[in-house]
């Protein structure tokens, strides 16, 4: 749990009743759904911008870049809405958290990592990258909710398969109306393929660098499933957060790992 201070450093400066946090353990897609957000936002207030990753900060940002911020958003008609990984923090009055099967959570670092850290297959999952910090993220998340603090969680796996239909209901939460038309140009235009390629012309260049790929193909994830998702589910069968898992996702854990 993080301590007094760090929950804090956490928190947009100066605090609002109104602020809206999408708070996920990394690896979760908070990225991608920023960047749809984000055009929904443009969208909603007729603006001319373009969103992509050079300028994502502008519109919705991430407290662990900076959690100074101006008291009212770059629109000042709608609240802000800030990024974050953090574990369970009591400032956060309203949160959408977004939460991912798990096998991909850890998949996804396991590539990741290959760039910098190096973990044997047998030391991976017992890493600060394995299963346990991930359980400990959502446990926090899932048992802590204060009187007032309201966290409503959405499931990546609805967001890819019924993207349109996931983005409709978060703006509905937001409270930002936007027609069915309008939603289904901002899915196809900020598709992960689309992104990817945004990620290449207008990321950090240094990212080329470590040769780590936005999409990888799926050949890698049958590849990490035959290693770990048997040994994962182990893990998460004999956590004590295994009913609340189960509620979240609302599928038997079995069912949450092999789909």
């Amino acid at each position: 749990m993080l301590s007094k201070f760090k929950r804090f450093k956490k928190v947009a400066w100066p605090p609002l009743s109104s602020d809206i946090y999408l708070v996920s353990y990394p690896k979760s897609g908070n990225t991608w759904l920023r960047y749809l957000l984000s055009n929904c936002i443009i969208k909603y207030l007729g603006s001319n911008r373009e969103v992509n990753w050079f300028n994502l900060q502008e519109f919705i940002p991430d407290i662990d870049v900076n959690n100074i911020l101006p008291l009212t958003s770059s629109f000042s008609e709608l609240p802000r809405i800030i990024k974050s990984h953090a574990e369970y923090n009591p400032h956060y009055l309203r949160v959408i958290y977004l939460v991912r099967n798990p096998v991909d959570v850890v998949e996804s670092y396991y590539y990741y990592n290959k760039n910098f850290e190096k973990y044997s297959d047998a030391d991976f999952l017992n890493s600060r990258y394995g299963i346990e910090p991930w359980l400990t993220h959502i446990e926090s998340w899932s048992k802590n909710p204060r009187q007032g603090q309201i966290v409503k969680f959405i499931k990546y796996e609805d967001l890819v398969l019924e993207t349109e239909k996931t983005i409709s209901y978060i703006l509905s939460i937001i409270g930002i109306p936007l027609s069915e038309v309008h939603i289904k140009d901002i899915v196809t235009k900020g598709s992960k393929t689309n992104m990817a390629n945004d990620d290449k012309n207008f990321n950090s260049d240094m990212r080329r660098f470590t040769d780590s790929d936005f999409i990888r193909e799926k050949d890698s994830k049958d590849e990490f499933r035959n290693k770990f998702a048997e040994r994962i589910l182990e893990i998460l069968k004999k956590s004590d957060q295994l009913s609340r898992i189960e509620f979240i996702f609302e599928k038997e854990i079995e069912q949450v790992i092999y789909g």
